[in-house]
């Protein structure tokens, strides 16, 4: 296979020289007349590779992952070298092939990752990571029936990180383990609070990246965590993303029916923005299945749309799964989602997610 890229290399018109540095990388010096006869001429090589691979091993699907960057005069080697491989890094899990282009900017993006990476385990040890919790409704009783624990990253400044400038970053340089878990310890140790209080408890959902089912051990974590607290596992919810029906669907499923055997209720979270796979649900080991906000945002005018939402939840119904709607932000999509016989729902119509203090003077009197 190296040896066929290597000859695939060799033959690419733009190519001045290259060599294969180690592992499965490769390096090119390469000339054209202008930047988009260059970036077309290098996509043209790796599709050729990748049409090759097929014919030799149908149904692989190995690509080129592959950055560019065009030489400035007076740049040396190796800062060249190291501008291309940010290229590359660009477009790593998300491009199909192409070649990716370097924008001053990627360093920039890199170094704000790095900085956030580092930063994780000091900023849980010194509590600026916080876990929040997003209340559940009923929306016919407007009776709170659960949370879902959230993570928030505070400055010292007292602003807030965005979660989506975080997660991304965690899950891509693989230190999200490290997150969840924290996370997870801290709705044990919510749960454990509770219990002491003689409070009524209310189940917590708890957020696991896709990360996590590609690993080994995981399930047997979440079991012996909740053993060690004492925490009952009827009280904890699981949420995995639908992405995660793109992975090991045998490894998946046996993990989550790991955590089913163990008590644990098994959530399936942002149903619909990703595979919206029905066949593939009807037979996963799951207990709630949560629907993204965009399934219902035209809700209230948009007729189409609620036939949709109706026929896709009734279908979801007979497979004996639980329905929660994420999202809901007014009282038409509230209404509505009753008037078709689902009542469970969290949103900013209801209430945000809140610090655990506010949470509990607010709803654990």
């Amino acid at each position: 296979m190296l040896r066929s890229f290597g000859q695939i290399i060799s033959s690419v018109p733009t190519n001045v020289i290259a060599c294969r540095i180690y592992s499965d990388y490769f390096i090119g010096l390469y000339r054209a007349r202008t930047v988009s006869e260059l970036v077309t001429s290098l996509n043209q090589r790796n599709q050729e590779f990748y049409v090759q691979q097929q014919k030799l091993m149908p149904g692989s699907n190995l690509n080129i992952c592959a950055g560019l960057y065009i030489w400035d005069e007076g740049i040396e080697v190796s800062r060249a070298v190291f501008n291309a491989n940010l290229a590359r890094k660009s477009v790593k899990g998300v491009s199909h092939g192409d070649c990716g282009l370097y924008d001053p900017q990627m360093h920039i993006k890199r170094a704000r990752e790095q900085k956030i990476a580092n930063e994780l385990n000091s900023a849980i040890k010194s509590g600026l990571i916080e876990m929040f919790l997003q209340p559940k409704f009923s929306m016919e009783t407007m009776e709170v029936i659960g949370a879902e624990a959230l993570a928030r990253w505070r400055n010292v400044d007292g602003t807030y990180i965005m979660p989506g400038e975080f997660i991304a970053v965690l899950e891509k340089v693989g230190y999200i383990d490290e997150l969840d878990f924290y996370i997870y310890g801290q709705v044990l140790e919510t749960l454990d609070d509770w219990q002491k209080r003689g409070k009524k408890l209310l189940p917590i959902s708890v957020n696991f990246s896709r990360q996590h089912v590609r690993k080994a051990g995981y399930a047997d974590k979440i079991i012996s965590m909740a053993k060690e607290k004492g925490i009952s596992p009827d009280y904890i919810e699981i949420e995995i993303t639908e992405s995660c029906f793109g992975d090991d669907l045998d490894k998946l499923f046996g993990d989550m029916s790991k955590l089913q055997e163990a008590g644990f209720r098994i959530d399936i979270d942002d149903f619909g923005v990703s595979y919206s796979t029905l066949g593939v649900l009807l037979n996963a080991p799951v207990d709630v299945v949560k629907i993204d906000k965009s399934f219902i945002d035209e809700l209230a005018t948009n007729e189409k749309e609620r036939v949709y939402v109706k026929n896709i939840c009734q279908l979801i119904s007979t497979m004996d799964k639980d329905l929660v709607f994420e999202g809901v932000e007014t009282k038409e999509q509230a209404q509505i989602l009753c008037e078709i016989g689902y009542t469970k729902a969290q949103g900013w119509l209801f209430d945000k997610a809140l610090p655990l203090s506010v949470f509990n003077e607010k709803y654990m009197k």
